[in-house]
Protein backbone atom coordinates (compact mmCIF):
# COMPACT_ATOMS: atom_id res chain seq x y z
CA UNK A 1 0.00 0.00 0.00
CA UNK A 2 3.08 2.28 0.22
CA UNK A 3 3.04 5.08 -2.33
CA UNK A 4 5.76 4.62 -4.91
CA UNK A 5 6.78 8.29 -4.71
CA UNK A 6 6.57 8.99 -1.00
CA UNK A 7 9.27 7.43 1.14
CA UNK A 8 9.83 10.01 3.89
CA UNK A 9 7.07 11.38 6.14
CA UNK A 10 7.15 14.08 8.81
CA UNK A 11 4.51 13.63 11.54
CA UNK A 12 3.58 16.83 13.40
CA UNK A 13 1.60 16.03 16.55
CA UNK A 14 1.82 17.08 20.20
CA UNK A 15 0.61 13.70 21.49
CA UNK A 16 3.45 11.26 22.20
CA UNK A 17 0.97 8.41 21.86
CA UNK A 18 -0.23 9.57 18.44
CA UNK A 19 3.36 10.12 17.27
CA UNK A 20 4.28 6.61 18.42
CA UNK A 21 1.24 4.99 16.80
CA UNK A 22 1.71 6.84 13.50
CA UNK A 23 5.45 6.16 13.44
CA UNK A 24 4.90 2.45 14.08
CA UNK A 25 2.19 2.22 11.43
CA UNK A 26 4.13 4.10 8.76
CA UNK A 27 7.49 2.44 9.45
CA UNK A 28 5.72 -0.91 9.25
CA UNK A 29 4.69 0.07 5.72
CA UNK A 30 8.23 1.02 4.76
CA UNK A 31 8.15 4.78 5.23
CA UNK A 32 11.00 6.66 6.92
CA UNK A 33 9.37 8.76 9.62
CA UNK A 34 10.50 11.82 11.54
CA UNK A 35 8.39 13.55 14.15
CA UNK A 36 8.04 16.97 15.72
CA UNK A 37 5.75 17.86 18.62
CA UNK A 38 4.85 21.46 17.89
CA UNK A 39 3.94 23.66 15.02
CA UNK A 40 6.75 26.03 15.90
CA UNK A 41 9.37 23.43 15.09
CA UNK A 42 7.64 22.01 12.04
CA UNK A 43 8.83 24.46 9.39
CA UNK A 44 12.50 24.18 10.32
CA UNK A 45 12.17 20.38 10.47
CA UNK A 46 10.59 20.42 7.02
CA UNK A 47 13.45 22.48 5.60
CA UNK A 48 16.10 20.33 7.30
CA UNK A 49 14.58 16.90 6.74
CA UNK A 50 12.97 17.46 3.33
CA UNK A 51 10.07 15.05 3.84
CA UNK A 52 7.96 14.00 0.88
CA UNK A 53 4.75 14.19 2.92
CA UNK A 54 3.75 16.14 6.02
CA UNK A 55 1.15 14.44 8.20
CA UNK A 56 -0.19 17.19 10.38
CA UNK A 57 -2.48 17.37 13.40
CA UNK A 58 -4.65 20.43 12.90
CA UNK A 59 -4.52 21.30 16.59
CA UNK A 60 -0.81 21.25 17.40
CA UNK A 61 0.32 23.88 19.91
CA UNK A 62 2.16 26.99 18.79
CA UNK A 63 1.80 27.57 15.09
CA UNK A 64 -1.39 25.68 14.24
CA UNK A 65 -1.61 23.00 11.60
CA UNK A 66 -3.66 25.37 9.46
CA UNK A 67 -1.00 28.07 9.72
CA UNK A 68 1.72 25.58 8.79
CA UNK A 69 -0.26 24.42 5.76
CA UNK A 70 -0.80 28.01 4.64
CA UNK A 71 2.89 28.88 5.09
CA UNK A 72 3.87 25.87 3.00
CA UNK A 73 1.35 26.79 0.32
CA UNK A 74 2.76 30.33 0.12
CA UNK A 75 6.41 29.25 0.02
CA UNK A 76 7.62 28.83 -3.59
CA UNK A 77 10.14 26.19 -2.48
CA UNK A 78 7.61 24.16 -0.48
CA UNK A 79 4.25 24.75 -2.14
CA UNK A 80 4.32 21.37 -3.92
CA UNK A 81 5.02 19.42 -0.73
CA UNK A 82 1.92 17.30 -0.02
CA UNK A 83 0.26 17.91 3.34
CA UNK A 84 -2.31 15.62 4.90
CA UNK A 85 -4.14 16.85 8.00
CA UNK A 86 -6.15 15.03 10.62
CA UNK A 87 -8.57 16.35 13.18
CA UNK A 88 -11.55 15.60 15.36
CA UNK A 89 -14.46 16.60 13.12
CA UNK A 90 -15.51 14.87 9.92
CA UNK A 91 -17.60 17.27 7.90
CA UNK A 92 -17.20 20.49 9.79
CA UNK A 93 -15.48 23.71 9.04
CA UNK A 94 -12.14 22.17 10.02
CA UNK A 95 -12.02 19.97 6.94
CA UNK A 96 -13.10 22.74 4.59
CA UNK A 97 -10.68 25.20 6.15
CA UNK A 98 -7.83 22.70 5.90
CA UNK A 99 -8.48 22.14 2.21
CA UNK A 100 -8.60 25.93 1.68
CA UNK A 101 -5.11 26.16 3.21
CA UNK A 102 -3.66 23.82 0.62
CA UNK A 103 -4.02 20.52 2.46
CA UNK A 104 -4.46 17.67 -0.03
CA UNK A 105 -6.37 15.31 2.20
CA UNK A 106 -8.10 15.34 5.58
CA UNK A 107 -8.82 12.38 7.84
CA UNK A 108 -10.81 12.20 11.05
CA UNK A 109 -9.63 10.99 14.46
CA UNK A 110 -9.58 8.34 15.66
CA UNK A 111 -7.49 7.47 12.66
CA UNK A 112 -8.39 4.37 10.70
CA UNK A 113 -5.02 2.89 9.65
CA UNK A 114 -6.39 1.47 6.41
CA UNK A 115 -8.03 4.76 5.41
CA UNK A 116 -4.88 6.71 6.29
CA UNK A 117 -2.61 4.42 4.26
CA UNK A 118 -5.01 4.44 1.33
CA UNK A 119 -5.09 8.23 1.28
CA UNK A 120 -1.30 8.45 1.54
CA UNK A 121 -1.03 5.98 -1.31
CA UNK A 122 -3.34 8.14 -3.42
CA UNK A 123 -1.07 11.18 -3.15
CA UNK A 124 1.18 11.57 -6.16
Amino acid sequence: MNSMNIKKVLVVDDSPTDRYVLTSLLEGEGYAVETVESGNGALSKIREGQPQLVLLDGAVPGTSGYQIARQLECDPDLKDLPVMMYGAREHGADCVWALCQGVRSYVVKPLDPEELLTKIGAID
